[in-house]
């Protein structure tokens, strides 16, 4: 009977190398369970056998790797050649990398010192670019200032172009770069005074050219306060104090407190026709301070027209109706408005204001005719054209609640003289109307008409009633 061969690999099936092969695998702990096996099982196993059994596996592993080495020899010798090859790059990209690193530290040393030297530079030549700056500006700050002591030490001061030497110094100080700087510092209270002597200069030429009508002084002044850069803001200004001058007159024209005082009167129904003509001689004043005020305006337009800038060659109306508003035309809706609002009020609180506004309703609106007969006078136009102008129409559309109140009670005179003359009473017994009831009718009528005549459109308004 043949014998049976038994070879190295037919022991891997009484082997156990999953336990051996396990992450978790402990000797000791594989050692103490071998242990306790053998003190808890019936069946005693002798400590000594599971050496034997750990020491033919051992002994078999040991023969299965001399098999794959003496099978893989020429494999395993060839990547033990490889390995060291493998080292010998190694070994060559180290020093390279040693000599690279070498080099860098050499290369970094040799940029550190230029560059932190240059960063000082750098900075050096920003703060002494700050500072020439800075003398630049005090240079030129003491210059200016010097101008400006010249251009006021003259006999005849050059205002306009001082004007610009203190508008460019407070340009300068407005930066606060020079603050605390004593050459500067030093100066200020003499920037403020020229300042404010430059501005009532030209606050003064610019008030008397506006009341003497001498344009020219108009025209320096306006320039001092374009140069300021102030010039708008002093047009709108000076706008709104005639505004609020105009408006405190015509408070004082319908205070009827006053009105009584003036006439010694305790009552308006105890004088009531001395009262009314001290009112209208008001009125007739107010009439004439609001046309003054108006041509003064059209003066401040006409200069604002003619004045140009040197460089834009923008006009300075321009400039005022870009920055603000539109001189002419702000004026006239304000004093409409004023105006009207003043009326108005006063014709509320008062019955005597209210019933002799629209009693005297063509005396009102021929004081306002008057009133824009100047105005347009002073524009070189009639009465007649200037009647179609927005001012015209904005002016008499203030008047409106006393016009129609006007016009109702005109209808209701010239109705109650027709009707007493034409009774709606006694039917066929009335007796026919005779001559003189008509005169009276046509004189009634006439003498309404009459009254409102200066007007031509109040007169149409008149005679579709008639």
């Amino acid at each position: 009977m043949p014998t049976a061969k038994f070879t190295v690999s037919d022991t891997d099936k009484y082997i156990d190398y999953d336990t051996f092969l396990s992450k978790d695998f402990d000797a000791n702990t594989y050692a103490t369970s071998i242990v306790k096996k053998s003190e808890l099982s019936s069946d005693a196993i002798d400590v000594g056998t599971e050496l034997s059994k750990i020491a033919f596996s051992i002994d078999i592993v040991n023969k299965q790797i001399q098999e794959q080495v003496v099978s893989n020899y020429e494999k395993l010798l060839s990547q033990v050649v490889g390995i060291k090859d493998l080292e010998t790059i190694l070994n060559t990209i180290e020093l390279n990398i040693n000599g690279l690193n070498t080099s860098l530290q050499s290369l970094s040393h040799k940029i550190r010192d230029p560059y932190k030297q240059l960063s000082a530079y750098a900075t050096q030549l920003e703060n002494m670019q700050i500072t020439c700056e800075l003398l630049r500006k005090i240079h030129r700050f003491t210059l200016l200032k010097r101008r400006l002591e010249l251009q006021l030490s003259t006999n005849e001061q050059d205002i306009s172009t001082a004007a610009l030497t203190v508008y460019e110094l407070e340009t300068i100080m407005a930066t606060h770069e020079l603050d605390g700087i004593d050459i500067v510092s030093c100066e200020l209270s003499f920037v403020k005074v020229s300042h404010q002597h430059i501005e009532q200069e030209a606050n003064t030429l610019l008030k008397e050219g506006i009341e003497t009508q001498n344009q020219t002084k108009m025209a320096t002044g306006l320039q001092v306060f374009y140069n300021m850069k102030k010039m708008c803001e002093r047009v709108q200004d000076m706008t709104e104090a005639m505004l609020n001058d105009l408006t405190k007159e015509m408070k004082q024209v319908v205070d009827i407190q006053s009105l009584q005082k003036e006439t010694g009167a305790t009552r308006p129904s105890m004088n009531p026709k001395q009262l009314a003509t001290s009112l209208w001689q008001r009125m007739e004043s107010l009439m004439k301070s609001m046309s003054d005020q108006c041509i003064k305006v059209y003066r401040l337009e006409k200069v604002l027209e003619i004045k140009k800038d040197t460089l834009t060659h923008m006009s300075f109306l321009e400039e005022v109706s870009k920055a603000s508003f539109d001189l002419v035309s702000y004026f006239w809706r304000a004093l409409s408005a004023n105006f009207e609002k003043e009326l108005k009020e006063a014709s509320k609180a008062s019955t005597f204001l209210q019933n002799t506004f629209v009693s005297d309703y063509p005396k009102l609106l021929k004081l306002l005719n008057d009133f824009f007969a100047r105005v347009a006078m002073h524009n070189g136009t009639g009465l007649t054209d200037y009647s179609q102008t927005p001012e015209y129409v904005i002016m008499l559309r203030s008047f409106g609640t006393f016009q129609s109140s006007f016009l109702a009670k005109s209808l209701q005179r010239m109705n109650d003289a027709v009707n007493s003359t034409f009774p709606t009473y006694g039917g066929l017994a009335r007796t026919p109307p005779g001559r003189n009831n008509v005169i009276n009718i046509t004189r009634i009528m006439g003498h309404e008409l009459e009254t409102v005549a200066f007007e031509p459109q109040l007169a149409q308004l008149l005679a579709k009633n008639a």
